[in-house]
C-alpha cells in the first residue's frame, strides 16, 4: 500500500516537529541545569585550592626539620601583604591579612592562590589559623551557602 504524497509530507512534518521538541527539551534542560554544576565546579576548586596551601605548609614544615613559620592561632586572611583587614563573612567577623607569600612562595607554591570569585590582589579569599596542632585553613564567602573549610594535623 502506498501512501500518497500529503501524508508523506505531513508525515515527514511531524516526525521534523517531534525532533524538534526533544532537541529543544534536552536543551532547556542543560541550560537549567548549568547553575548546579557551575556552582559545584566552584566550590571544588575552592576546596583544592585549601588543600594545595595545607600541603605547601606541610611541606615547608618537612624542609624545616619539623619547624613551622609563625600562623596565627585566630584566623588571619591568606594575603600577600601585612596590616590591610578584609570581611571574612564566614567567620562573621573582619581579619587581619597575613603574609603568607613571603614564606610559601616561590619554593613551595607559584603564587597565592585566589578564590575564583574574587578579583583583589590582598584579598585571597581564604583564612588560616594554627591553634594546639590543627592548621585550619577555609573559605571565607559562602557564595552557595556552603562553608569549605579544611583542617589538618601539623
Amino acid at each position: 500500500m502506498k501512501l500518497s504524497d500529503s501524508t508523506n509530507n505531513l508525515l515527514i512534518k511531524g516526525v521534523v516537529v517531534v525532533f524538534l521538541i526533544i532537541v529543544l527539551t534536552l536543551i532547556l534542560l542543560a541550560a537549567s541545569n548549568y547553575p548546579v554544576q557551575w556552582r559545584d565546579q566552584v566550590n571544588k576548586e575552592r576546596f583544592r585550592n585549601l588543600e594545595v596551601f595545607a600541603q605547601a605548609i606541610e611541606y615547608f614544615k618537612l624542609d624545616h626539620v619539623g619547624e613551622l613559620f609563625l600562623i596565627p592561632s585566630d584566623p588571619a586572611l591568606i594575603s600577600n601583604q601585612t596590616g590591610c583587614i578584609f570581611s571574612c563573612p564566614s567567620l562573621g567577623t573582619d581579619i587581619s591579612c597575613f603574609n603568607l607569600q613571603r614564606e610559601l612562595v616561590p619554593n613551595y607554591m607559584n603564587k597565592i592562590l585566589q578564590d575564583p570569585l574574587l578579583t583583589s590582589d590582598a584579598d585571597s579569599g581564604y583564612f588560616i589559623s594554627h591553634f594546639d596542632g590543627v592548621l585550619t585553613l577555609g573559605a571565607c564567602h559562602k557564595f552557595f551557602k556552603d562553608q569549605i573549610i579544611l583542617k589538618r594535623d601539623l
